[in-house]
């Protein structure tokens, strides 16, 4: 269902266009392990990039197409990237969630790697304690 995307990089303006914060290179800037995505007549709909820095697992960007939202596609994403991660030895995925609810309901909890602030890239934002719904998260697996 999902396709390997080996060029990470490739997703950047399908996060953008969805909502994202986003690195300018995915894989050197955020150290992108696995890309997954869904196309549809050519175009992707939903996709997700987990990274491995600061020797823990994170789930940098998941996304689905704003106008297939609630279809079920972000649970299904999200359990094969996680599915991904095991692969690759993970014991648990960090995450800082811009819907807390929506991982909350997929078995995340509150909670940052040990000495990591899982919020340094925000910093220069305006919204950084002000308003931004952005909440670190991790779930064991």
């Amino acid at each position: 269902m999902f396709e390997n995307v080996k060029n990470h990089n490739s997703l950047i303006e399908f996060y953008r266009e969805n909502g994202l914060e986003v690195s300018n290179d995915i894989e050197t800037e955020d150290g992108a392990v696995v890309s997954l995505a869904l196309t549809e007549n050519g175009k992707v709909i939903s996709a997700a990039t987990l990274s491995y820095r600061f020797g823990v697992f994170i789930l940098d960007y998941i996304a689905v197409d704003i106008n297939l939202r609630q279809d079920g596609l972000g649970s299904k994403i999200l359990k094969s990237i996680l599915q991904e991660a095991r692969q690759k030895g993970a014991e648990k995925v960090y995450i800082t969630a811009k819907n807390p609810e929506f991982f909350k309901s997929q078995g995340f909890r509150k909670g940052s790697p040990e000495g990591v602030d899982m919020n340094i890239d925000c910093l220069g934002c305006p919204l950084y304690n002000n308003g931004c719904a952005k909440l670190p998260m991790v779930i064991n697996l």
